[in-house]
């Protein structure tokens, strides 16, 4: 299985996390539809915190690609979010490894 992350931050000081689980299909990679209580959660920690801030992360599917997102009021430099998938818990089942992504120095755009 592959992974894709992506983190959007506006002027207004939302992020946007976006992520998309693939597997090699016949062609091409496709994307994973969780299901039966497997869920994402992204968990924000801001600069120098140890506590965190979960959101189970929404399915998007346009027929086309399925992604999962959430969003969190930030944009700080340095804040970082984790991404963990849990599964349904079935007995002796542990948690997948999780994954973080790392707010990059905020970077105005003009056009």
């Amino acid at each position: 299985m592959t992974a894709r992350f992506v983190a959007r931050a506006n002027a207004s000081g939302v992020t946007k996390i976006v992520a998309e689980l693939l597997v090699p299909g016949d062609l091409v990679l496709e994307n994973v539809d969780l299901n039966g209580g497997d869920r994402l959660i992204a968990t924000k920690r801001d600069p120098g915190s140890i506590d965190g801030n979960d959101r189970v992360m929404v399915e998007h599917d346009d027929h086309v690609e399925t992604s999962y997102g959430a969003n969190f009021q930030t944009g700080e430099q340095d804040t970082q979010i984790e991404i963990d998938f849990r599964p349904q818990r079935l007995q002796g089942q542990t948690d997948a490894n999780g994954s973080s992504v790392t707010l990059l120095r905020p970077s105005r755009c003009s056009g």
